[in-house]
């Protein structure tokens, strides 16, 4: 009765909880949508770019096949340089997020006395290997027709 007389009120921190975390939860919705849509993106950029490394080597494929290289070893030849495009591509985000999260910390610490003890290396091995496993899927169908080159054809291609 004393805390209605000079008008306060009592709250429940778990009424701020939940509010934070619907608002936690509409920000992960949010930038779900937005990797996801990145996402999209990567993999037809990747597919653009392997497309073209498969344009620009017609006449190497058609050589390679002509001395006997099957369909398989084409395939095998595209697929692992995106393995090794993908794992690069992975490292480079890895070594950027660690550097944006030091930022971070830094910044709350000076700025705001929050210590904030992170350690996200589990979240950078699964970041690796999606970037790998992205790039493969990207270049399914550009090392499917990079294989399927005629080698005569692949030889007079201009």
């Amino acid at each position: 009765s004393k805390l209605k007389n000079n008008k306060l009120s009592i709250s429940n921190n778990n009424d701020l909880y939940k509010e934070l975390r619907s608002y936690l939860d509409i920000a992960t919705f949010i930038l779900s949508t937005f990797s996801s849509l990145s996402l999209i993106v990567s993999v037809i950029m990747i597919s653009i770019i392997i497309n073209i490394t498969v344009l620009e080597r017609v006449k190497e494929i058609g050589l390679l096949r002509s001395i006997g290289y099957t369909k398989k070893d084409i395939k095998h030849i595209f697929n692992s340089e995106a393995f090794f495009l993908g794992f690069i591509i992975g490292v480079f985000s890895c070594v950027i997020s660690k550097l944006f999260i030091k930022l971070i910390i830094r910044i709350l610490k000076n700025k705001f006395n929050i210590n904030i003890e992170i350690n996200p290396n589990k979240f950078f091995v699964f970041g690796i290997f999606l970037s790998v496993l992205i790039t493969v899927i990207a270049s399914y169908f550009p090392s499917k027709k990079a294989s399927n080159y005629d080698p005569i054809n692949a030889l007079k291609y201009e």
